[in-house]
């Protein structure tokens, strides 16, 4: 049975999966993190990571640390031939889902990444600040957001 082209699994990755997490990088950010850094940070559990595929193949993840009641986003990639089609509000409404216990939520996104920001903002989250020249490859500002009272 073939499954409709918008279809997605949504689970989560396991340490010794993060060549998947470390294929999106590559494929969405100008800064990617090592297969190595995040395999370590998955193994220590240092962080909780969900893993968008579609037909065996990755399409999407997202990266978070938890610490008690507060989650930082680390990092939301859809691969490009799965944007626009509403993964990425699936992959934070199934984190949301995995992590009932998070009470304030906190992220950083380029001042420029207007759909990332657009999509944050439809999940609750406010601007709360700017980290001048955060960002580099290019150059750019951080926006801060974050969302309080979990993100039900």
């Amino acid at each position: 049975m073939t499954q409709p082209e918008d279809t997605y699994r949504i689970r989560r990755l396991e340490a010794e999966e993060a060549e998947w997490a470390a294929e999106l990088e590559a494929a969405c950010f100008t800064d990617p993190w090592s297969r190595e850094s995040l395999a370590e940070g998955l193994k220590t559990g240092r962080f909780f990571c969900l893993l968008a595929e579609q037909a065996g193949q990755p399409a999407g993840y997202c990266l978070a640390q938890l610490v008690l009641d507060e989650g930082e986003l680390l990092r939301i990639g859809v691969a490009p031939s799965a944007r626009r089609r509403g993964l990425g509000r699936s992959l934070l409404r199934e984190l949301r889902s995995q992590c009932p216990q998070i009470a304030s939520w906190y992220l950083e996104v380029r001042e420029g990444n207007l759909p990332a920001i657009s999509l944050y903002r439809q999940a609750g989250f406010v601007p709360s600040g700017i980290r001048k020249n955060y960002y580099r490859d290019p150059v750019e500002n951080a926006l801060l957001m974050h969302r309080k009272d979990n993100m039900k």
